[in-house]
Order: structure tokens, then sequence, then C-alpha cells
């Protein structure tokens, strides 16, 4: 009888902890990225910090490049089963992502797209970005300006199917387009990877000598582009790209990089958060769709305009890289 009692009370007990442990555990929230480098680990200090911040427990997963998606899939079915409270997703892809998405939703989790909108029939993924095809036009706006209007430009816009990329190249061409005397004549859709876009650029240097501008869809290209130029023991000439990296700052300053979208990498990531804590509270959320404004830099403004939101502290790096 006494033995019945005891097991009986044990349960009892071992339910009430496992009650209490759920009721006092943090929520949890996945930032999801497509790929490595020092923007994005720059992107996870500033989401962890704010999540921190918000009383989350933050989750950091990568692809490992944009050419990942099955990796990523597998990634967001394995935080379903986790049960997560919330996931931040840059995706690998607008489109083959969507079922696992759609998935994690329906089974209560709060999910918000960063940069990359993930399209689906059956609901409205909320998403954090910046203009694609505004900050294309910006970029041909001051090639063009530097170019005088006319000559021959060589292209990386970015990976193939990739439709960030593909929305930032519209809105290049479309300015462009309005300028006769300005051709492309070389384009190559390659990986985000440095060693691609030396391999990339050296073909289309070899295809076509006089070059007189140059786009890139992200810094990481423009450094191969760049070592390619070198190679060759070549110029500078009018080149943009997007993102604003170290080595970035450095080609800038050395006339390499006319100019690069520096982007609000850490307000995407900031806003991203406090987005998916609205829903995870279940407060009222009045737009879903929010596109930070694209910013130019060129090597007159490097040393005037404020970093706060490109460049993370050291407090909050300290916090973090370690982790």
């Amino acid at each position: 009888m006494y033995k019945k009692i005891f097991y009986i009370l044990t349960i009892i007990i071992l339910i009430m902890l496992g009650l209490t442990s759920n009721i006092f555990a943090k929520p949890t929230i996945a930032y999801m990225l497509p790929n490595v480098g020092p923007i994005y680990t720059d992107r996870w200090y500033a989401a962890a910090a704010k999540g921190t911040e918000l009383g989350f427990e933050m989750l950091m997963y990568n692809a490992g490049g944009y050419s990942n998606i099955n990796k990523q899939i597998t990634q967001v079915e394995n935080l379903i089963e986790r049960k997560v409270d919330g996931i931040i997703i840059h995706a690998t892809s607008s489109t083959a992502l969507t079922e696992v998405l759609e998935r994690a939703v329906n089974s209560g989790i709060k999910v918000v797209c960063e940069y990359v909108p993930v399209k689906s029939d059956k609901m409205t993924f909320p998403l954090i970005g910046l203009d694609a095809f505004y900050t294309g036009r910006l970029c041909a706006v001051i090639l063009t300006d530097r170019m005088g209007g006319k000559g021959n430009i060589i292209a990386l816009p970015g990976p193939a199917g990739h439709e960030e990329a593909s929305a930032r190249w519209q809105g290049f061409t479309d300015y462009i387009s309005l300028f006769p005397q300005m051709k492309v004549v070389g384009l190559e859709w390659t990986a985000a990877d440095i060693a691609v876009a030396i391999r990339a650029s050296e073909n289309m240097l070899t295809a076509n000598p006089k070059v007189d501008g140059i786009y890139t869809w992200y810094d990481l290209m423009s450094q191969g582009m760049v070592s390619a130029m070198k190679a060759r023991n070549m110029k500078p000439v009018p080149h943009v790209t997007c993102d604003l990296s170290v080595e970035c700052e450095k080609l800038i300053r050395e006339g390499w990089i006319t100019a690069t979208e520096a982007g609000a990498p850490l307000a995407t990531a900031r806003a991203a958060v406090e987005l998916v804590n609205k829903l995870i509270k279940g407060e009222k959320v009045d737009q879903l769709i929010v596109n930070i404004p694209p910013t130019m830099i060129t090597k007159e403004v490097l040393d005037v305009f404020d970093r706060k939101n490109i460049v993370v502290s050291e407090d909050i790096k300290s916090q973090w890289q370690n982790k």
C-alpha cells in the first residue's frame, strides 16, 4: 500500500517538475543563415543580442552556401521536431523552402524571412529586407555617372535562380537600358565565393579585354574580380557592388571599388527578431513586409557615415564570438 502511494506521489512530483520546467523555460528562436562570412557572423551577433535582450534563447544555423538547399530544408525539419517558438530564415531558395516552412507554421512556429521572400499560395511569410530592385538601380546610377554613360560592363550578378540577386540585377539593367552606349559584354551567374568569382572573372576578362565598368552582387565577388584584374596588371575601372566587409572597405580606399550598397545588416537582423517576438506574443503586426532603405557608400563618405547598423559593436562581439 505504502509503495503504491509512494509510486503515485513520485509520478505526480515528476509531472509537476516537468510542468514547472516548461513554464520557466525560455522561448527559443532559431536564426538561419544561407552562407558563411563576416557579414553573416555580424548579423548573428546582432540578432543574438536583440533576442537575449527580449528574453529568448537564440540558436544559429548555417547552410554553408546558397547551393546547400537540402541542408537548410533538413535544418528546418529538425527545428520543427525540436518545437522551437520562432524561425528567422535567410532562405537559400524562394521556392524550395516553401513546403517545409508551411509545415513549420502549421506546427505553431512563427516564421520570419530575411532578405529572400519565400513564395507560398497558402500563406504569407513576413519579410524583413532591402528593396533589391531599387538597390540595383542605385548601383547603376553611380556606375553610369562614373562611366560617363558609355562603355563595356562585365558583371557577376549572383547565384543563378536567386530571387534577390535577380531582382537587384533587374533594377541595374533597367536603368542602364536608358543609355544605349552602355553594354553588358560579359555576364556569369555564380556562387558568392571568391575562388569561383576569380575563375568567372578570368573567363570574362579573357573574352573582353576592354572593360570600362564592373557590377557584382556581393563584395566577395568583387574581391575575386579584383584579384583577377591584379593578376593581369589591369588598372581600376568604375566598379559597384553590395555589402561592406573589411576587405571591401580596403578596396574602396585603394580605388578598386567605386561604391557599395552597405545596407543595414544589423538593422535587418534586429528588426527580424523584434517582428518574430511580436508574432510569438500574439501582438498586432501592422506591416508584414518591411524594406529597409539601401545606403550607398563611396570613398568620399567612408569616414563620416553612421555605422551602427553596419558594424557590430565590440562589446556585443565579445559576448557572442566564442559561443
